[in-house]
């Protein structure tokens, strides 16, 4: 059960990132994705490299 309420966390925390993102708060969406990346590799979870690209394309917006 504890996996699913960390998975499910990266979920909202993702959707969230989303939001921000779409708001214009892209060092919100950074920051969110970032703990989306680090809990993906602590679970191993599927959607790591595609959450990776999406908080490399992010950070590519902000001229990091």
């Amino acid at each position: 059960e504890q996996l699913g309420d960390i998975v499910g966390l990266s979920f909202t925390l993702y959707n969230l990132s989303t939001l921000e993102e779409a708001e214009g708060n892209l060092e919100a969406a950074i920051v969110l994705m970032e703990r989306v990346v680090a809990i993906d590799q602590q679970v191993g979870h599927p959607d790591l490299e595609s959450d990776r690209r999406r908080l490399a394309m992010l950070q590519k917006l902000v001229g990091r």
